[in-house]
Formats: C-alpha cells, sequence, structure tokens
C-alpha cells in the first residue's frame, strides 16, 4: 500500500526549504492549499452512490445521522487493520446504532462503515466537524488578528409539541455540541443564526495551539460517547455529555444560584420545562420554593420584583439572568409566531414592563440587538489536519 505523509498545518516535518520561507503568508497558504488537493484527490471518494445515501438522508432530515459537510467530503473507509483495538470496538458499536437506521431508510453498507468511521476515529472526528474551511454558513477569515475561540454554555428550548422544555448545549466556538436522544450519537452543528442567544462563558482560549488541543481533546471524548453509550433521560443525557467533555477540557462549570439548580435539575431529568426551584436568597426575599411561568407576564413579574427589591442581583448573579434571558428569548420567538396572551409581555400603563426588552420590538429586531455567541476568530492556519489513513 502506497504510504502517505499525513499533512498538518500545525508543522509538516518536511526540510527547510529556502524558497519556501521567502514567501508571504498568503503566497504560502495557497502552496499548502495545492499540496492538499493532491492529497485530497487520492483520499476522497468518487462513488456517486455513496453521495446519493448521504444527500437521501440529509433529504429526509436527518441530521442527526449525517453532517452537511459529509455531503461532499466522504473519505475512503479505513482498513481494519490500520484501527487500534480500541477503534474497532467502538467502530463496531456505532454501526450497530446505523444498522437501526438502515430500517428506516435504504442505505448502503460502505456508506454505513465511512459515517461510523468519521464519528469514531478521532482525527477524522476533528477534520469533518470541526472544520472552518467546510462550514456551511461560512465564516469570515480574520486577517491580522488573533485566534480566539469562547466555551459556553447555553439553556436551550426544545418544542414538544405545544410545551417548551429546556436543555444544556455546550457552545465552542461557532460549533454547538448536543448528545442526540434519538440516535446516541453527538451531533456537532453551527447554530441558527435567525436567533438571539444568551450563554455562559466558561472559557476563552487565545492560541492556535490551545484551540486545536481543545478540538483534539473534544474529538477524543465525543469518538468514546458515539463508540460506547447510549442516550438515557436519568443517567446518560445531554447534562451528563457535556459534564465529560468539561472534565477532559480541565474546565469547571462554575455556576451558581438558579442556574446551577436548573442545571441539576435537567442532569436529574434530561430536560424540564420553565420551572425553577429557588435558592435560599429567593426564597426568603419572594417566600415561595419554586415558580413555573406559564406565561410571558409571569417571567416579566418575576424578574420586575427580584429587580426592584434587590437591584444589584443581577449584576451578582450575572448566570441567573443570562438563564432568565434564554427563557424571556423564547416567549418574544413565540410571540412573533402567535401573538397570543400567553406570549405577550406585562404591560403596566401601556408600557412594557419586560425587564431584558422594554421598547417591546418585534423578534428580528431583538435578534439583531442581541449579544451573538456565534464568535470564533478562525485563521487558515486553524484548519485541521487532514485524515489520511486508509
Amino acid at each position: 500500500m502506497t504510504r502517505f505523509k499525513r499533512f498538518s498545518i500545525f508543522g509538516s516535518g518536511s526540510k527547510r526549504n529556502t524558497t519556501r520561507d521567502l514567501l508571504s503568508d498568503e503566497e504560502r497558504w495557497a502552496q499548502e492549499e495545492e499540496e492538499k488537493k493532491k492529497l485530497l484527490q487520492v483520499s476522497l471518494i468518487q462513488n456517486e452512490e455513496m453521495k446519493k445515501d448521504v444527500e437521501t438522508l440529509l433529504d429526509n432530515k436527518m441530521r442527526n445521522w449525517v453532517n452537511a459537510t459529509e455531503k461532499n467530503r466522504l473519505y475512503q473507509s479505513i482498513v481494519v487493520d490500520s484501527l487500534s483495538e480500541e477503534e474497532k470496538n467502538h467502530v463496531n458499536y456505532c454501526r450497530s446504532k446505523y444498522l437501526k437506521l438502515k430500517n428506516q431508510i435504504q442505505i448502503g453498507n460502505e456508506t454505513i462503515t465511512i459515517l461510523t468511521q468519521n464519528r469514531t476515529v478521532s482525527e477524522r472526528f476533528f477534520y469533518m466537524f470541526f472544520n472552518p474551511s467546510i462550514l456551511e454558513i461560512p465564516v469570515d477569515w480574520k486577517v491580522g488578528l488573533k485566534p480566539f475561540m469562547k466555551i459556553r454554555l447555553l439553556f436551550t428550548p426544545v418544542q414538544v409539541g405545544e410545551v417548551t422544555n429546556f436543555h444544556a448545549l455546550l457552545l465552542v466556538g461557532c460549533w454547538c455540541l448536543e448528545w442526540d436522544k434519538s440516535s446516541s450519537l453527538v451531533i456537532v452543528k453551527q447554530l441558527d443564526i435567525t436567533r438571539v442567544y444568551f450563554a455562559i462563558d466558561l472559557e476563552r482560549l487565545t492560541s492556535e495551539q490551545a484551540i486545536h488541543e481543545c478540538f483534539n481533546k473534544i474529538s477524543q471524548e465525543c469518538c468514546l460517547w458515539n463508540g460506547s453509550k447510549e442516550f438515557n433521560a436519568k443517567s446518560c443525557n445531554n447534562q451528563h455529555f457535556i459534564l465529560a467533555l468539561l472534565d477532559k477540557l480541565k474546565i469547571s462549570h462554575n455556576l451558581k444560584g438558579l442556574s446551577k439548580i436548573y442545571f441539576d435539575t435537567l442532569l436529574e431529568n434530561g430536560s424540564s420545562a420553565m420551572t425553577l426551584k429557588l435558592s435560599d436568597e429567593l426564597k426568603e426575599l419572594l417566600k415561595i420554593d419554586s415558580i413555573t411561568f406559564n406565561t410571558h407576564q409571569e417571567l416579566d413579574q418575576f424578574t420586575k420584583t427580584i429587580h426592584d427589591s434587590n437591584p444589584y442581583y443581577f449584576s451578582q448573579y450575572i448566570s441567573d439572568e443570562l438563564l432568565l434571558k434564554c427563557f424571556d428569548e423564547q416567549f418574544w420567538y413565540l410571540r412573533d409566531a402567535n401573538a397570543n396572551n400567553t406570549n405577550a409581555p406585562l404591560m403596566e400603563n401601556e408600557e412594557c414592563q419586560c425587564y431584558f426588552n422594554k421598547n417591546q420590538t418585534n423578534y428580528n429586531e431583538y435578534v439583531n440587538k442581541g449579544k451573538t455567541v456565534n464568535n470564533v476568530f478562525c485563521s487558515r492556519s486553524l484548519i485541521p489536519p487532514m485524515p489520511l489513513r486508509f
């Protein structure tokens, strides 16, 4: 078998080339891109049937089983002898998940093998899912700026019929990571940019090496979960997955107050409605043990009462403010979709009393002025190494 030198933007291992050293950054990048294209021609699959399988999955809205970036990035499968024993076990376990899918949609065995290996071999996972050069929604390259990336925790709505539940997601730069209930697979996707998100900062990375190491560790952990675990609402849910990732990265979530109590509820149950068990401080202040927000007005009254009683509360408990903002954002989103009294804000003397949006703007304006969390400063040098193990 022909052996290919593995290409890496973090060090090629090649001898020093004086002419190359005199090139500008843009010229050097163009030269590296040409080298990668040559390797790509060898590694990419030309089988139209497999591409059709992926398109079929996407057309049937099976995005919990396939990522859109895989449509044009199908790599040859790795021969079994090239896999470690752990990788073999993970591939076989993950394959059993895809065989269940085969009962719903007819896809080829080789396609299943490739999709499985993309999710259980860490260098493939890294390249396929954390590659800024193949994003569905392109990001601007930030020329001359030092790369940085934030890791954040987000409470996000999950619509179940007419009921809105919430669960937690981990945001890594512009990527959102979720342990999927229906497939027992890790889903990596970009956030919906038509909505505004309020997330809790956990970590900020400010070097290429730190960002690369972060994605490498995340890829390893995701492959472990894809290849050895099954979703369980009580013992193996999305919150357990988040804690496992944070532990792998040696990051503490540092939650306190309402956000800590709510996260623990999600950890125990998998998801939760807009129901909060109150902290001791708020129990003393409000004379209640818990509260459920069935309407926008109830949420507005709750935040107004807290702020009127202690104007410094939300500056002391920023994560609590962000949690309540997530609830508030959902009510404004539903108000545009269904302008009934349930989703309307609290009004007094014809003035909006919503603590987070007193101008009573429509949802599009709310998004435009909202704080974005879809932020990663990408440089071309953050493109991960190509997975050239066959």
